[in-house]
């Protein structure tokens, strides 16, 4: 990664994490079909870490609409993943102000839930 950033500027940084978490996220989706479910959960959580890296260098306003595509893909990745695992992760919105803000509730192991109150 190192290698091909080199002394880039953010959209190098953002296009050489994105191409990486696109090539797990296609790893991911081979080892699916061939009914590796650990194997591609896990491939998925890591394209989540590196869509979510990408956008890092791009914070500011006006939001850089890389930061948004990056961010969705993001959140994809991570509800694939969780819809592998074992636990009921439940994605949510917390009220805040004027924009609710995404979350997942991952209950303690052994615990389930089953009602969430806002």
């Amino acid at each position: 990664m190192a290698e091909v950033v080199g002394s880039g500027d953010d959209g190098v940084f953002y296009r050489a994490r994105v191409s990486a978490a696109d090539r797990l996220k296609d790893e991911a989706e081979k080892s699916l079909a061939k009914g590796h479910s650990a194997s591609a959960r896990e491939l998925y959580l890591r394209a989540s870490v590196f869509y979510c890296a990408s956008y890092h260098p791009l914070y500011g306003t006006p939001v850089d609409p890389r930061l948004l595509a990056a961010f969705r893909k993001q959140v994809d990745m991570l509800d694939k993943a969780f819809a592998l695992g074992t636990a009921a992760i439940e994605p949510l919105l917390i009220p805040f102000e004027v924009t609710p803000l995404p979350a997942y509730l991952i209950p303690a192991e052994g615990l389930k839930v089953s009602h969430i109150s806002p």
